[in-house]
């Protein structure tokens, strides 16, 4: 949502990587990936709104974490603006031969022990 006169800064990631029904990030080690989130997250520092937004190309998925295993300064600079409180979005996409269409939010597990599936 863009409010008039609020200050926004925003990038976005779309790259994902599906395991079960959960949905990882990054698929590759990402240096860029975290300097947009240390960017987020001085720009939340100097008064913006600031927000990160993952498109997951899948219908099937319900949960979204970060990659640790394949990317820990990610995974610890999204945890990070998370603290600071720039917004983090994840939705998933019904995906058809001539399009691609934003469904439902999936959540968000920055630190996830557990996770049920259902």
């Amino acid at each position: 949502m863009i409010i008039p006169g609020k200050k926004v800064h925003a990038i976005f990631e779309q790259r994902l990587n599906r395991f079960v029904a959960k949905v990882n990030f990054p698929d590759a080690p990402t240096e860029r990936g975290t300097k947009h989130l240390l960017e987020l997250i001085e720009a939340k520092r100097e008064g913006f709104g600031a927000g990160v937004f993952f498109v997951i190309q899948r219908e099937d998925a319900k949960f979204f974490s970060p990659n640790d295993a394949m990317d820990p300064a990610f995974g610890k600079a999204l945890r990070a603006a998370a603290r600071v409180g720039v917004d983090i979005f994840a939705y998933r996409c019904k995906v058809k031969p001539d399009s691609i269409e934003l469904a439902e939010t999936v959540k968000i597990c920055l630190v996830c022990r557990n996770v049920s599936l259902h």
